[in-house]
């Protein structure tokens, strides 16, 4: 049973991300086309992977920024945990 939580989990998060930076169902749609159902993969993805497969050309370019900014914290957000993990490691 956990494990058919856990895809629900992304789910949520994905969206819950997307709500947060999004106004449009139509450009959340876009999105969650473009990265699957999971939140890890539109964090690990690289800024030229975004303009490829979404047309982020198009968008209004304060919604534009609205999302890129949201999507650059959340690397920023996995880099910290990243280095607090690095830190709780022994030598």
């Amino acid at each position: 049973m956990a494990t058919s939580s856990a895809p629900s989990q992304r789910m949520d998060e994905l969206e819950s991300f997307l709500r947060n930076c999004i106004a449009t169902e139509e450009r959340r749609v876009e999105v969650r086309e473009a990265c699957g159902a999971s939140l890890d993969d539109l964090r690990r993805c690289e800024l030229e992977d975004l303009e490829e497969v979404l047309p982020l050309n198009t968008w209004p370019p304060l919604v534009r920024r609205r999302f890129l900014n949201a999507w650059r914290a959340l690397n920023e957000d996995d880099a910290v945990a990243d280095t607090d993990e690095d830190e709780d490691e022994e030598p």
